[in-house]
């Protein structure tokens, strides 16, 4: 689940619970589009200190207006959970092949093999972040440069995996 960034705690560290709990209500809830009355709704004050929190998010660049009857919703250019969690996922994948990388390099051939399963797990992220990014609106500039680097990475991860294979098929038949 979403959680709202450290900069805006920071920012709004004095301003209280209701405040946060406001936030959260439209950053949870990603791409859907609120009304003050909607928000009202879910909390305790009245709906005009709901509109002034609101008016205060979006003069700070948290949130965007739409214009017409006044619809919130999270503004993803400012700070994007899907981003964020994408980031955090790779790094630990990262992590995690990495620990591997370092308990099978007792040959040449494993090395490679765990650098080839590295590149293909992150073509296939970029590759899902990618599809993610064409199907959901959440301000990234061009998806389709990454689904071609998440294809080049998983191409050049399955080419090594496959000569791997046939250096230790090529080292078997010599001895």
């Amino acid at each position: 689940m979403a959680e709202l960034p450290a900069e805006f705690r920071e920012q709004y560290d004095q301003k209280g619970d209701t405040f946060e709990t406001i936030a959260e209500i439209v950053l949870t809830s990603h791409g859907r589009q609120f009304t003050a009355d909607d928000i009202a709704a879910r909390v305790e004050p009245e709906r005009e200190a709901v509109r002034q929190h609101l008016k205060t998010l979006e003069d700070d660049g948290w949130i965007d207006g739409a214009d017409g009857p006044k619809r919130y919703t999270w503004n993803t250019q400012y700070h994007n959970p899907a981003e964020q969690q994408a980031i955090e996922a790779v790094g630990s994948v990262t992590d995690d092949a990495l620990a591997l990388a370092s308990r099978a390099t007792n040959s040449v051939p494993e090395f490679f093999a765990v650098v080839a399963i590295l590149g293909v797990v992150t073509g296939m992220v970029s590759g899902v972040t990618a599809v993610v990014a064409i199907l959901l609106p959440v301000g990234t500039g061009t998806p389709l440069s990454y689904a071609a680097i998440g294809g080049g990475y998983a191409l050049g991860g399955l080419l090594t995996l496959g000569l791997v294979w046939l250096a230790v098929q090529w080292t078997r038949r010599q001895s």
